[in-house]
């Protein structure tokens, strides 16, 4: 089960437009094999590429992704890796058909 915690910060990224606030934010390794980094994907464009890569099959990036659009929050990267799929869950069932 996802907890309130995560929800909460999966909801905060959904919210959030802009470039990441810290550039060490842009080097976020996302995957490292092929190399994958974050960039200037904002927060809420994390949560848009982790619902891409849950609907391909690929639920290690979709987790990835969740985790850097809160690369400035290492506890809120644990909440999410903790809620693990359940998360994934979350954010195809609440924002799959927006994007």
């Amino acid at each position: 089960m996802i907890s309130k915690a995560a929800k909460k910060h999966i909801d905060w990224m959904w919210k959030t437009f802009g470039d990441p606030s810290n550039v060490l934010h842009l080097a976020y390794v996302v995957r490292p094999v092929p190399p994958l980094l974050r960039g200037t994907a904002s927060a809420h464009q994390c949560v848009v590429e982790a619902v891409k890569a849950a609907r391909a099959g690929d639920h290690d990036l979709a987790l990835s992704w969740l985790k850097a659009g809160q690369a400035h929050n290492s506890a809120a990267q644990r909440e999410i890796h903790s809620s693990g799929s359940d998360a994934i869950r979350y954010v195809v069932s609440k924002y799959g058909k927006s994007v």
